[in-house]
């Protein structure tokens, strides 16, 4: 696979480069240096069978919708309100 096609079939997928990162499971710097041929793709067949699969999932071209992971919040206790006794 060039880099050309990779970039290709990106887009025809609607997904940015840190999109496409969040799902291959690598940075967006590893996209970004493949489609500008600053690095070789280490496993092509690999990058070929995720894109097949991602293409037969996303078969009418739509819209990919990726967001950036939210961290969980600490669960809190609730806490009483100043100047109200401790009944009980």
């Amino acid at each position: 696979m060039t880099p050309t096609e990779l970039r290709e079939r990106r887009q025809a997928l609607h997904l940015t480069i840190r999109g496409l990162a969040a799902l291959l499971g690598v940075t967006h710097n590893t996209v970004w240096r493949w489609e500008v041929e600053r690095m070789g793709i280490e496993h092509p067949e690999m990058l070929e069978a995720m894109l097949e699969k991602l293409e037969a999932k996303n078969p009418c071209g739509g819209v990919w919708e990726w967001r950036e992971p939210v961290a969980p919040t600490a669960k809190r206790k609730p806490s009483r309100a100043k100047g109200v006794a401790k009944t009980g």
